[in-house]
């Protein structure tokens, strides 16, 4: 595997000290965008920055017990990422995903994000650049909820040829060892 790109790691101290947006302001500047809105309403079932944040909350309070200090982003596509800090001071992700309705014709059941999921901790255990799984797929009001440890991907530019050549080794790296 090429050693051009530097590995996946958690957040560094001076990483977790910079400020996060309130999650309420986040989810609100995100949804000013009207493709953000009819990507919420397909993913979370709902576009209300009120509902959103009191799921979020609501997630983190029960199955992580503790509060939401703040959000980094917010992405969505074929599902909703929330990369939150913790009231304890801890960087997470929360990957929502829609059930029974899949937009990529793939199963989407929460027995297929558990199957997924099992296959990224036993990845990450093997040492493999992806974010440890901290609590599995569950059930969450609009689909299924799963965090994980927010990895520090600053400084690799995607686009770079030696680092493009690292993901495509890395990749087949992955493959291989998930057969």
């Amino acid at each position: 595997m090429a050693t051009s790109m530097s590995p996946l790691r958690p957040r560094t101290e001076e990483q977790a000290e910079q400020a996060p947006s309130a999650l309420p302001a986040a989810v609100a500047a995100a949804l000013e965008d009207p493709e953000q809105v009819r990507l919420a309403r397909a993913i979370l079932g709902t576009a209300s920055t009120e509902d959103i944040v009191a799921r979020v909350e609501g997630y983190c309070r029960i199955h992580l017990g503790r509060g939401v200090l703040g959000c980094h982003e917010l992405t969505q596509s074929v599902g909703s990422v929330f990369a939150l800090r913790l009231d304890d001071g801890q960087d997470v992700v929360l990957k929502l995903h829609p059930l029974g309705r899949s937009r990529t014709g793939l199963p989407n059941t929460l027995e297929h994000l558990g199957a997924v999921y099992s296959v990224q901790a036993e990845l990450a255990a093997q040492g493999l650049p992806c974010a440890r799984v901290l609590r599995p797929p569950v059930w969450w009001e609009g689909g299924g909820a799963v965090a994980m440890e927010r990895l520090d991907t600053a400084g690799d530019d995607p686009q770079s040829p030696a680092v493009r050549q690292a993901m495509a080794e890395s990749l087949a790296d992955f493959v291989h060892r998930a057969e």
